[in-house]
């Protein structure tokens, strides 16, 4: 059975995410860690932007 929890809203100018998943990095670092966290991100015509702040909940940096 899995603990996860979580919210996705996903809006035309900005998305929200709440609770656990898989929240994207860099792509010249990693491409996601799994972890539990708030995530904002912003739309608009020419440009988006992203931005996330969260735990890992399986490594030891996590704990």
């Amino acid at each position: 059975m899995r603990d996860e929890v979580y919210l996705d809203y996903r809006g035309k100018f900005f998305d929200l995410v709440l609770g656990d998943r898989s929240f994207g990095l860099s792509p010249l670092t990693e491409s996601a860690r799994s972890g539990r966290g708030v995530g904002l991100g912003l739309r608009g015509e020419r440009s988006q932007a992203a931005a996330y702040l969260m735990r890992d909940r399986f490594s030891d940096e996590g704990g």
